[in-house]
């Protein structure tokens, strides 16, 4: 019993020993890193190019260019390229009324016009044409992408389908794709205002 006993004493002793050890040790100095920079923004080498990355990768193009005709089918007009709905061209004649009861969308064939419960919706022009993005902030591109605002406007409506929204997107990734559309030919095109759906009075 008694060899016990001095056994757990020890043990007990030793214990302290190394807890006094260890709190009476030569403090060491922490070496303080700054957290690592993305410089090369993801291997692209710029902004504008990781910006071209994404654009590509989100398929921007699909709505917000015109589309021409090919052999193939209609293909991006690269003449047009992110300058949204042609101001001139008309609806094609499709039963909104029909599209908003039953809750589906209709695209039209030119890809820059969609038809819903909502009304209609077209695609903006992201050119950095006064009629497009030309007088916009960065701050106030981040808020229409990240916010789901309409240019941007905190206040205002939300975006209309079928832009997404988008919620997991970066501000660095954002301000990428801001410094790539702006390097995109100007084009000015005035797109139409959004219609309301056939329900609501004019």
């Amino acid at each position: 019993m008694k060899t016990k006993q001095l056994l757990a004493c020890a043990i007990v002793a030793a214990g302290l020993v190394s807890l006094w050890a260890c709190n009476n040790a030569p403090k060491t100095e922490t070496v303080k890193t700054e957290p690592q920079k993305v410089n090369d923004w993801y291997g692209f080498g710029s902004d504008t190019l990781y910006g071209e990355h994404l654009v590509a990768i989100l398929d921007c193009a699909i709505c917000h260019t015109p589309k021409k005709m090919t052999e193939f089918g209609p293909v991006p007009d690269e003449t047009r390229a992110f300058s949204g709905r042609p101001t001139d061209m008309p609806l094609p004649p499709i039963d909104r009324a029909l599209a908003e009861k039953y809750g589906f969308m209709v695209m039209d064939g030119d890809g820059t016009a969609f038809i819903g419960p909502w009304g209609v919706s077209f695609a903006a022009n992201l050119t950095p044409h006064a009629t497009g993005i030309g007088s916009w902030s960065v701050e106030k591109f981040i808020t229409t992408i990240r916010e789901h605002k309409f240019k941007g406007i905190k206040e205002g409506r939300d975006l209309l389908p079928p832009m997404p929204f988008f919620t997991t997107i970066t501000d660095d990734e954002l301000k990428a794709v801001y410094a790539y559309l702006r390097t995109v030919k100007p084009i000015e095109n005035m797109v139409p205002s959004a219609l309301p759906p056939t329900s609501v009075k004019q």
